[in-house]
């Protein structure tokens, strides 16, 4: 699942779960409204980030939820954006807090491709052999540059 320990992680910090102590928890069926909060949150942060590439079945099953579940767990958040300005605040520093860790990622890769790129040039300059291997490697990194997450 695209970046869904980075959310959890982010979530759970915000509101002051223990993410490995209370694991067991956020998968299981407890009904603690904390804990179910930040499942729900973790839910809708999935799908935001992800948009269509993501099934809201694909979402739930990382709980062991079903579809509708996942559904009324992003729907959940939305309301209580729209009427509790704290939770409202705390998705939005979650929201930036995501987005800061996904581009991170996105611009390491990209920073990787072109330092890559640069290494294989001067090699080619300085008549050196390129192995399959990195070929391969510069392969990967452009795939990633080009379809990333």
């Amino acid at each position: 699942m695209p970046y869904f320990h980075e959310i959890q992680r982010i979530v759970c910090s915000g509101e002051r779960i223990s993410y490995s102590e209370n694991y067991k928890e956020l998968q299981g069926k407890t009904r603690k409204r904390e804990i179910v909060l930040a499942r729900q949150m973790v839910m809708y942060f999935l799908k935001l980030i992800n948009g269509s590439s993501i099934s809201w079945a694909k979402v739930g099953s990382f709980y062991g939820k079903d579809h509708a579940t996942a559904m009324h767990g992003s729907k959940a958040v939305k309301n209580l954006i729209d009427t509790d300005r704290n939770v409202a605040a705390r998705i939005t520093l979650y929201e930036i807090q995501i987005k800061s860790v996904i581009n991170f990622e996105r611009n390491l890769v990209v920073d990787n491709l072109e330092v890559t790129k640069s290494r294989i040039k001067q090699m080619i300059d300085d008549s050196i052999p390129i192995t399959y291997e990195m070929v391969t490697v510069y392969n990967s990194l452009l795939e990633k540059t080009l379809n990333p997450k």
